[in-house]
């Protein structure tokens, strides 16, 4: 999440975007799928006019007809008909057309005065050998010179039924078809578009509400998971020091390092939770073990090496700190194999537990304890290389003393307070970005 922003500016922010999105989204479908109904039905209607003007044509010619075969003065006089009957002309009319019967013309008209009908003559020409079964045809609106046209052809049954003739004709719409073609769809498609729109904004302050709601339910979980985290980590760091101070330093030490080597956020997340809980495991430790002010025997070794068994056992019941595991279980290791529980080697050994093992180290040498005093930067630092491929990641030791110097100095003068807040701004930074993800 920006940190710039409050929480509850950032999810106005990220919710007006998304909301416009989707609605954008929605109107541009919902409006194209209007824009095809209406333009359908307008289309479908105007098939039905230059059909019916065919149903003219047919019920003059079978009226005409003299025998069974074809007729050519009767299919005029039909035509003749036909041409006087533009009582809806309105509706539009044919400009050119010609009748086939099997693969010859058996008569054409063309409406020469007007003056799609050149055009209308090579569009028809064009489908001369079109021959639809009887009961079917193909009707396809079209554009001549800008203006939408019908092509049509349709098989024609004489009187008794039976395949005539086949028709290839252009249909020109009238001027209000035409219009309606073209006006009628987009605003449809229009009207879609702003009832979505506003549909939208009405539910808006709606959805921000229960939005903003959710956000603040969550951060306060996360808040209450942050502070059982820092509470129980802190805890057990009291019980074998008079202050907490080294959690804080140690996870902040963790985190600069994995910056420097660009590690994701879900892989510092994991850090920080591990490195406030990576001695969780000593509250299972006995007294004269872990408070022990001198160098601890085998056997008293041996029972403290179990505070990363204990410390496993502890953080695995806690689903929000699984991640926490591997800084928990690996913070012993040591990248040649020599180091406990598992004896894992650097490939083995997870980025986040190769990087705390160094920054928890670094501060246990160069950080004042109730049983010694701090070390001087160098010899810690000698100490560190000395453990360089064995001891530690090669790598990451390398980067971490390139900031060392200077985090040592920043941190030493910043009291238990300053710490803490300087750790509750980097869990803020790195958790709340999963607030942010609720709605990105």
């Amino acid at each position: 999440m920006n940190k710039q922003y409050p929480l509850h500016t950032f999810v106005h922010r990220i919710l007006i975007r998304r909301l416009v999105m989707v609605a954008l989204a929605l109107a541009v479908v919902l409006g194209g799928v209007a824009w095809l109904q209406i333009r359908s039905q307008i289309t479908g209607r105007i098939v039905t006019v230059t059909v019916d003007r065919l149903a003219v044509l047919r019920s003059h010619y079978q009226a005409l007809q003299t025998e069974v075969g074809l007729d050519e003065h009767a299919f005029a006089e039909a035509m003749d008909v036909l041409a006087a009957m533009q009582f809806d002309r309105d509706r539009g009319h044919y400009i050119h057309g010609v009748f086939y019967h099997a693969e010859a013309e058996f008569y054409r008209f063309h409406a020469a005065e007007h003056p799609l009908a050149d055009e209308a003559r090579e569009l028809v020409d064009a489908e001369a050998l079109a021959r639809p079964p009887l009961g079917s045809g193909e009707q396809r609106i079209m554009r001549i010179q800008g203006q939408p046209v019908v092509r049509v052809v349709l098989p024609i049954a004489n009187r008794d039924g039976q395949l005539t003739v086949w028709l290839t004709g252009v249909f020109v719409l009238s001027e209000d078809d035409a219009q309606a073609l073209s006006r009628e769809p987009l605003l449809a498609a229009l009207a879609v578009f702003a009832i979505v729109l506003v549909t939208t904004g009405l539910l808006y302050p709606v959805i921000l509400r229960l939005a903003r709601r959710l956000a603040d339910l969550s951060s306060d979980l996360l808040e209450a998971n942050l502070e059982m985290m820092e509470t129980l980590g802190c805890a057990v760091a009291k019980r074998d020091s008079d202050t907490d101070t080294h959690n804080y330093r140690v996870t902040i030490y963790a985190v600069r390092l994995a910056e420097k080597e660009g590690l994701p956020v879900a892989d510092i997340q994991a850090l920080i939770k591990g490195a406030f809980l990576h001695d969780v495991g000593k509250i299972g430790i006995r007294d004269d073990v872990l408070l022990k002010p001198g160098k601890l025997s085998e056997p008293e070794f041996e029972v403290m090496k179990t505070h990363v068994d204990h410390g496993m056992d502890i953080v695995g019941r806690a689903q929000w700190l699984q991640d926490a595991l591997a800084v928990v279980s690996g913070h012993h290791e040591k990248v040649d194999g020599g180091g406990y529980p598992g004896r894992l080697d650097g490939r083995r050994i997870p980025a986040v537990a190769k990087i705390f093992a160094i920054a928890d180290v670094f501060d246990a040498l160069s950080s004042k304890r109730p049983y010694k005093e701090a070390m001087p930067l160098e010899r810690a630092v000698g100490i560190m290389v000395e453990g360089r491929g064995t001891h530690f990641d090669v790598e990451y030791l390398t980067s971490f003393l390139e900031i060392a110097p200077a985090l040592k100095d920043q941190l030493s003068e910043l009291g238990a307070e300053e710490l803490r807040a300087e750790m509750r701004g980097i869990t803020q930074e790195y958790f709340n970005a999963d607030l942010g993800s609720l709605l990105v």
